[in-house]
């Protein structure tokens, strides 16, 4: 009697355990898409990007001894290639203008006892310039990017080998710029520009190149034509922004993929 009432007792605890885990698991989901909601909303019309990398704790940085350093102009220049070969537009400074939004890539590294590690973690927030109303109106820098899922995404912690340091974490970085990207064209999918479909073609002048002959007679010279795509007389689909920018190609109209895709 005694061994079934405590089979009940647990089956009924059980039972309540998962209960709890379903309504929680349902809390959550509709937090998170509340939240990624919010994310797409506070991207939305934002008329560009400025980067900023900074060094928390930078144990890695400031060791002297080492002869190839983790600078930051490196990272700097290297997030600023990243947004605008994303087709996002990029600012000097964000302070004098509400319409542009500061994305701060953040880089701490502490020694660990292992001379040859160092733990790493870099993380992503983009601040936006917000009106608080409340007696007066103040206006200040708020952080409206990551929420829900890319809380978690937009960030890494690791113990990382040093002879890997630097190439990890411009990898990180990369990857992290890239999520915000996506969210970015999502809010604002007319960044993406109008779908085109085309032929790709190798020229063999300026010693040759891949450019796109459109269906809609446009010439267009794409600087991050992908590896796999780069073969004469495919057919492709294809959107991105034209950057008006000459190269010494002097061929077509330069353009930034967003999307490509073969055609059947």
């Amino acid at each position: 009697m005694k061994t079934t009432r405590y089979l009940f007792a647990m089956s009924a605890v059980v039972c309540c355990v998962l209960a709890v885990s379903v309504v929680t698991a349902e809390i959550v989901n509709r937090q998170t898409t509340a939240s990624e909601g919010f994310v797409f909303y506070a991207l939305e019309g934002l008329e560009g990007i400025r980067p900023r990398v900074e060094f928390g704790i930078s144990a890695f940085a400031e060791d002297k001894v080492r002869r190839d350093p983790l600078r930051i102009e490196d990272l700097q220049g290297r997030a600023e290639v990243v947004l605008r070969d994303a087709g996002v537009a990029v600012y000097e400074s964000a302070a004098a203008n509400p319409g542009v939004g500061e994305l701060v890539i953040t880089v701490n590294t502490w020694k660990t006892n292992l001379l040859s590690s160092f733990i790493v973690h870099v993380r992503t927030q983009l601040y936006q310039q917000a009106d608080l109303v409340g007696g007066r109106q103040v206006r200040l820098m708020a952080q409206t990017w990551p929420a829900g899922q890319r809380l978690y995404e937009a960030q890494m912690t690791a113990v990382i080998n040093i002879r890997e340091m630097k190439r990890e974490i411009k990898q990180e970085m990369d990857r992290q710029i890239g999520l915000f990207v996506q969210d970015y064209l999502t809010a604002n999918p007319n960044l993406r520009g109008p779908w085109r479909t085309g032929t790709v073609r190798h020229m063999s002048f300026e010693g040759g190149f891949y450019g796109i002959v459109g269906d809609d007679g446009g010439r267009y010279d794409p600087h991050n034509l992908p590896q796999e795509f780069a073969v004469d007389g495919l057919r492709v689909r294809f959107r991105g922004k034209l950057t008006g920018r000459h190269t010494y190609h002097m061929w077509g109209e330069t353009m930034r993929l967003i999307d490509i895709k073969r055609l059947d």
